[in-house]
């Protein structure tokens, strides 16, 4: 993904997350997406089901937290 699209998505990403219903909806999948408890489970299936659920939430935080401004300056600097 180029640079400023990057940008455009996490910006989208911080509008509707840091939206009161975003944060709310956030709060719920934390908890639902195992952001702070083990993922293991005996079942393989079960496993990789629980990682899946944890990497969309981890996806979505790692977009709240970017560091846009490095981002912007490396785009600058390719140009």
């Amino acid at each position: 993904m180029q640079g400023k699209e990057l940008i455009k998505l996490a910006k989208s990403y911080r509008r509707l997350f840091n939206s009161e219903e975003g944060k709310y909806v956030l709060d719920d999948l934390k908890k639902r997406c195992f952001a702070d408890v083990s993922t293991f489970h005996e079942s393989d299936r079960v496993h990789a089901f629980q990682e899946g659920n944890r990497a969309v939430y981890l996806t979505i935080i790692s977009m709240l937290e970017m560091d846009l401004q490095k981002i912007q300056e490396h785009n600058e600097k390719e140009e």
